[in-house]
C-alpha cells in the first residue's frame, strides 16, 4: 500500500506474506495471505488543501486470489489506517 501526498511517495507499507495467521489450507491447496502489513514509522505533517492518495498494488501472478464457492475469485481490497494530532508548533 502506497500513501502519496500531493503526488510524492510518503508511505510505502510492504505486505508480508505466510508466517503464523498468514497460511491457509483450502480443498489441499496452501494459500500464503497477508500475515501483516509493514508501517510506515515517519510522521507526516498534512496541511490544509493536502491532497493524499492511497494506491493498493496486488501481485496476483505470484498469490492469486483463491476462489469461491460460487467460482468467483475472492476480492481485495486495501486499507490504511490513520491517527491525526494537531502540530504542537501550530
Amino acid at each position: 500500500m502506497n500513501l502519496y501526498m500531493n503526488d510524492k511517495l510518503v508511505c510505502n507499507s510492504q505486505a508480508v506474506y505466510g508466517g503464523k495467521g498468514g497460511v491457509l489450507v483450502e480443498d489441499g491447496k496452501t494459500w500464503e495471505t497477508i500475515s501483516r502489513m509493514e508501517e510506515c514509522q515517519k510522521p507526516i505533517k498534512v496541511k490544509k488543501n493536502d491532497l493524499l492518495k492511497m494506491v493498493a498494488v496486488y501481485d496476483i501472478e505470484k498469490h492469486p486470489l483463491r476462489a469461491q464457492a460460487t467460482g468467483e475469485r475472492a476480492e481485495e481490497m486495501g486499507i490504511m489506517t490513520f491517527s491525526f494530532v494537531p502540530d504542537k508548533d501550530a
